[in-house]
């Protein structure tokens, strides 16, 4: 069996994270390490938007507007985790 920087050696594609939420933060970021390049966090963003939806409401006059920052930091958090701040410029 090959060890982790064995495969790495044989491995000369970009590696996707499917199912990147629900992993815990640390696990995710040595996947990172590992040259994970694509990592899949929709699960993540949409249960912080559901959440903040259902809380929402429930309050009168509101129209979606925590959910939508629920989501915005969830995937600020990702971006930060996965070291792309500031790689779109």
């Amino acid at each position: 069996m090959a060890s982790a920087s064995e495969l790495l050696q044989l491995i000369t594609i970009p590696q996707v994270l499917h199912g990147g939420s629900g992993n815990n933060d640390s696990d995710v970021a040595e996947s990172i390490r590992y040259d994970v390049g694509k990592i899949n966090i929709s699960s993540d963003m949409k249960n912080a938007f559901f959440v903040a939806l259902e809380q929402d409401v429930q309050e009168p006059n509101s129209l979606l507007s925590k959910p939508m920052q629920a989501a915005i930091e969830v995937v600020a958090a990702k971006i930060a985790l996965f070291f792309s701040v500031g790689k779109a410029s």
